[in-house]
């Protein structure tokens, strides 16, 4: 299929990192420190499940992926938690990218940081950020951070984690937004009206996450 083909050759060795083209032109949309690598990681899980099946073994794939690990491993330990949870998920992808111990250290982490409602705040995965306009960030759990880590916590490969994805789960369920089906998150780059365009975005990515959380979960 000619898309597929294109796809794959976003992953080509004369180009490894050509893919992160498109993520580059619209990274200041994403949330807060956001860097290169980030859109790298955010990118790899869709590219790799759409290439065709048997791209990964040819030759130019497999030179691809060498290049693609050095370059996300290089850039883990300066990340922010949000970040590494990114990368434990392309790591159920890319095999040899994080250790066993690495992907245990990040997940222990991340894990020490879930609220009593069960849920997970962005606030507590980006360090030290700071908003533009200096408000402070909420500290309320949201639809972004407890969908992205209990989407994650059910990948393949990883240890589970039964208690917090339990506890992760029953949060996305008790807190979708009846009115408009949506799960809150709020901006880490300056407050927001949630209801405008731009408010609206952090939500938009919060609902994705919390839906293949609960989709996974079924």
């Amino acid at each position: 299929m000619p898309g597929t083909r294109k796809r794959a050759a976003l992953l080509s060795e004369e180009r490894p990192f050509s893919f992160t083209r498109t993520t580059q032109r619209n990274i200041k949309m994403l949330p807060g420190k956001v860097t290169l690598s980030t859109g790298v990681r955010l990118s790899l899980p869709w590219l790799w499940k759409m290439a065709p099946s048997d791209y990964r073994e040819k030759s130019a794939a497999r030179t691809a992926i060498k290049h693609l690990t050095r370059y996300l491993k290089s850039a883990r330990t300066s990340q922010t938690l949000m970040d590494q949870m990114h990368l434990v998920w392309a790591s159920t992808l890319l095999p040899g990218l994080l250790t066993g111990p690495e992907k245990k250290a990040i997940l222990d982490e991340v894990l020490s940081k879930q609220q009593p409602d069960g849920g997970f705040s962005l606030s507590q995965l980006v360090g030290a950020w700071k908003r533009k306009d200096n408000t402070p960030l909420d500290a309320r759990s949201d639809g972004y951070a407890t969908g992205l880590i209990a989407m994650v916590l059910q990948q393949p490969g990883l240890p589970r984690r039964s208690e917090p994805l339990t506890r992760s789960l029953a949060w996305l369920r008790a807190n979708q937004d009846p009115a408009e089906g949506r799960w809150p998150a709020w901006s880490l780059n300056k407050q927001r009206d949630l209801n405008s365009d731009a408010g609206r975005f952090m939500s938009d990515a919060a609902t994705a996450f919390a839906v293949m959380a609960l989709a996974a979960a079924k």
